[in-house]
């Protein structure tokens, strides 16, 4: 589906179809979600959307920077993992010496 120049200021109605097999529907309003915009607002959110750059590159491309010049992970994280890890183990490991195993 492709969504560009939309030139109409109607609400874009949103059905789900469903096929002959399906489960007759119920009439439960509880679960019900409503997305009552126009056509010409929600053309402007799509092209704004379009327009925006996509962050996760950026900070993939940033990463794999760093892990490649031998900066990530930096002092502070490894002593930080070793410390949370480290205390762990010492903990889990003298559980074992006082139940005897």
């Amino acid at each position: 589906m492709q969504i560009n120049s939309i030139n109409t200021s109607q609400a874009v109605p949103v059905v789900k179809a469903t096929s002959p097999q399906a489960a007759p529907a119920t009439t439960n309003n509880s679960d019900r979600a409503e997305f009552n915009v126009s056509a010409d607002s929600f053309a402007g959110l799509v092209q704004r959307a379009s327009q925006m750059p996509d962050v996760r590159f950026e900070l993939v491309d940033a990463f794999k920077s760093r892990i490649q010049s031998g900066q990530y992970p930096s002092q502070n994280t490894v002593e930080g993992l070793v410390d949370a890890i480290g205390g762990a183990v010492k903990q889990a490991a003298h559980s074992d010496l006082s139940s005897g195993s």
